[in-house]
């Protein structure tokens, strides 16, 4: 809103953010790191600021992206982390109490 971006900008930007959250959410390890994920966000914004069809469409300026840079940097990126952490793949792990040395009351019907 403060960018005066068009309805095709927001959305075109709309749609890299949610490829790139998909990307992170989905991946089976905790330990994937930011530097993979900065560097799909930026090979897609470049894909979006180059005009060389069919490979590329330029929708974004070179001032559009620096905005866009900084703006993702401090919204997406500076919780990363924390998104990877809460939609990221979950090892549940389920533990069971038991006596030590495997010693096992008797039923209350076998007491006489």
């Amino acid at each position: 809103k403060d960018n005066a971006f068009n309805n095709r900008k927001i959305s075109t930007y709309l749609s890299i953010i949610h490829d790139i959250f998909i990307q992170d959410t989905e991946s089976m390890s905790f330990n994937d790191n930011i530097m993979s994920s900065y560097q799909y966000f930026e090979e897609l914004l470049l894909r979006h600021s180059v005009e060389r069809p069919p490979n590329s469409i330029g929708i974004f300026s070179l001032s559009d992206v620096e905005k866009i840079i900084d703006y993702t940097n401090t919204s997406y990126y500076g919780f990363y982390q924390t998104y990877k952490f809460i939609f990221g793949y979950q090892m549940r792990l389920i533990a069971k109490q038991v006596l030590p040395n495997n010693i096992e009351y008797p039923n209350k019907s076998y007491i006489i």
